[in-house]
């Protein structure tokens, strides 16, 4: 068996070969971490960008459902002081109808502070 003897000039070019090898790699590396923490910080920016729409949406049905109440309440005095019993069951359908409209709204902003929950979740881990 020969020994593998390498000169000082093949060393050197060994080393630099090596070294240019090990260079290229942590290049490589780096690009991946930062195209990675770019990502990372555009999916935050979504998810910020999310949370927001999720809290105006919010409010906007929490503004409609005050107007309902707010009609409701006119409706239900309109009804007492009646004197039109056809009327006063006409009225008494829409204050159903709109009640079961607070309901529905008030259901989708449950449904919309849970997505908010999640998105906070998720953003803390």
């Amino acid at each position: 068996m020969r020994s593998a003897f390498l000169t000082k000039d093949q060393r050197q070019e060994l080393r630099e070969r090596l070294q240019g090898l090990r260079d290229q790699t942590i290049a490589e590396i780096e690009a991946r971490k930062k195209a990675r923490e770019h990502k990372h910080e555009n999916w935050v920016s979504r998810q910020e960008e999310r949370l927001e729409k999720l809290g105006g949406w919010i409010g906007t049905n929490d503004a409609f459902i005050e107007k309902l109440e707010n009609e409701i309440a006119g409706l239900e005095e309109r009804i007492e002081s009646s004197w039109n019993e056809s009327w006063a069951d006409k009225a008494r359908n829409w204050v159903a109808e709109k009640q079961a409209k607070i309901s529905e709204v008030e259901a989708k902003n449950q449904d919309l502070r849970n997505q908010i929950d999640e998105i906070n979740g998720k953003l803390n881990n």
